[in-house]
């Protein structure tokens, strides 16, 4: 689950812009938090603004940063994403960084990158807790320099990681997170190892970001088979709709409808 997203550099952000889940102390409505060890989470929250103001920018920043390490740099197709009203940001890196709950313990994973130039500069990934912030993963990809928490790697994958690791020293094309996992699935195959970086990208996988411009198609409730559950789902959020009825016709019958 999320606890918070940091974006800077990127669309209408110019400097570092957080959107946090984190429940305040004032917040008492157990139903509406997601609780978590030392942690309570907020299952919704809106972010008000006037129009054209960039509120819809922190799901297109979410995006951005969730396709890049999906597919890689080499995606982008608009390298003019930066804050351009400051001419300077075009060598100035973007910032990303999602703050995520997984199996009750926060861990923070996060890259800047040179839109301009399709270029990874720092990627990192933390163990957070109360008291600190713990390094589990960083790497450097301007000068070569990475490091890790020891206990992360099993002793019998950690020469194989350390190859890894080493053929990445300086690779700004693609993200680790994205690599260790669709590249080198072997790594995986000793159960438990280096599970934490395949859960981090499988959250990934499984974010499901919206906008008034975005299809229906892929969303569960078009997979129901049955109009009776589709029916029951419907009525629960008040629509007015009281039975759903399904009634097969042809394409051309469609074809007319839209």
């Amino acid at each position: 689950m999320l606890a918070r997203f940091t974006v800077g550099n990127f669309l209408s952000f110019n400097e570092n812009q957080s959107l946090c889940l984190v429940a305040g102390s004032e917040e008492r409505d157990t139903e509406r938090l997601f609780k978590t060890e030392g942690l309570d989470l907020l299952k919704f929250a809106s972010i008000f603004g006037a129009n054209a103001s960039g509120k819809s920018n922190v799901i297109k920043a979410m995006a951005f940063a969730q396709h890049l390490v999906l597919q890689g740099v080499g995606s982008i197709a608009a390298v003019n994403q930066f804050y351009r009203l400051n001419p300077a940001n075009e060598e100035k890196p973007s910032y990303f960084e999602f703050e995520i709950v997984i199996d009750g313990l926060c861990y923070a994973y996060g890259f800047e990158v040179l839109i301009a130039q399709k270029r990874i500069t720092e990627e990192w990934l933390y163990a957070l807790s109360s008291e600190k912030e713990r390094p589990l993963f960083t790497r450097n990809c301007i000068d070569g320099s990475y490091a890790y928490e020891p206990s992360l790697v099993p002793d019998s994958l950690r020469a194989r990681f350390e190859i890894c690791l080493s053929a990445m020293q300086q690779a700004h094309n693609v993200l680790f997170l994205h690599h260790i996992v669709t590249d080198k699935p072997a790594l995986y195959e000793e159960e438990g190892a280096l599970s934490l970086f395949f859960e981090l990208h499988r959250w990934f996988v499984a974010l499901t970001l919206a906008n008034p411009s975005s299809s229906l198609s892929g969303y569960s409730l078009m997979a129901i088979k049955q109009p009776q559950e589709m029916g029951r789902a419907i009525t629960h959020f008040a629509t007015g709709i009281s039975f759903v009825h399904f009634k097969p016709i042809g394409f051309e019958q469609v074809e007319q409808l839209v």
